[in-house]
């Protein structure tokens, strides 16, 4: 049996083989802004380009606990359960493990360089959350380097 390779539309022979499709001029990331905003600052949904958009898509992906996510129980980080834990080698090794299995799975584009961990707040305040910051290189965009820092409350 012999495999078809022209493509019909509608018993149409298409014109354009798949040399002749137009190829995408620049690598430019477009997405949606996160957080959301709100309808007075120019919408409820705004997009962000390169950098931005891969910040907020990282954002997301270590604010989400896991199995919060409809339909991927996987996505996202567990750095919630670390806020009323003591911060030693064990558990700052814990952390970075946690980010680094999420960054590897849903964020192979980024390379981390570096990580530090802080414990935030004071006891007068009487609240503990934790203070993320993460040195990162975007490997797509000619390592193009940028940090975030995430307060995990």
């Amino acid at each position: 049996m012999a495999l078809n390779t022209s493509t019909n539309l509608y018993g149409i022979n298409n014109p354009r083989s798949p040399n002749q499709l137009v190829k995408r001029q620049n690598n430019k990331l477009f997405g949606f802004k996160y957080p959301i905003g709100d309808l007075n600052k120019g919408g409820f949904l705004k997009k962000s380009s390169d950098v931005d958009a891969v910040k907020g898509q990282l954002r997301q992906l270590l604010l989400t606990n896991r199995g919060e996510r409809v339909m991927l129980p996987s996505y996202g980080t567990n750095l919630r359960r670390y806020l009323m834990e003591p911060l030693d080698q064990a558990t700052l090794s814990q952390i970075k493990r946690e980010i680094l299995e999420s960054f590897s799975r849903y964020a192979p584009n980024v390379g981390v360089t570096k990580i530090q961990v802080f414990p935030g707040g004071s006891t007068q305040q009487g609240g503990n959350f934790l203070i993320v910051k993460l040195f990162c290189v975007l490997l797509t965009q000619n390592n193009l380097s940028f940090d975030i820092t995430l307060d995990i409350v």
